[in-house]
């Protein structure tokens, strides 16, 4: 497989579903506070909150990801919504509704969680630039 989903695999939504519930609650609102959906492409961080926030989990992984998805040529950001895009779309240990779940409270600046044109598009975009 590809080093970058092997890496994703390794380091997100990996536990139980309690575990999984807790982490993306804490990895959206590290996305929201980094930026806005609307402003997604602002919403950057750099590697020393990447590394608090999946410290422990596969430091290897972190490492190999961080290079991967980096959004500079000296690979000093990533773009978190981009990384949590990828991480819930190609995660092996998440059901479709639970992506779904995280996708939408990811994107959706709505209290039902509905997806604008905007929003869709910038998801797509997002993921597939992760890619």
């Amino acid at each position: 497989g590809l080093p970058g989903v092997q890496a994703l695999a390794k380091l997100f939504f990996v536990g139980g579903p309690r575990q999984v519930d807790a982490e993306a609650a804490a990895l959206l609102a590290l996305a929201h506070k980094s930026g806005s959906p609307d402003r997604c492409t602002d919403a950057l961080v750099d590697q020393q909150a990447w590394q608090s926030q999946v410290a422990g989990v596969n430091d290897e992984a972190s490492r190999v990801l961080f290079d991967i998805v980096a959004t500079d040529a000296a690979a000093r950001h990533v773009n978190i919504y981009e990384v949590i895009s990828c991480a819930a779309v190609l995660s092996p240990h998440l059901p479709k509704d639970v992506k779904l779940a995280i996708i939408c409270g990811l994107w959706s600046g709505r209290e039902d969680g509905r997806l604008s044109i905007e929003a869709v598009g910038n998801l797509l975009n997002a993921t597939l630039l992760g890619l």
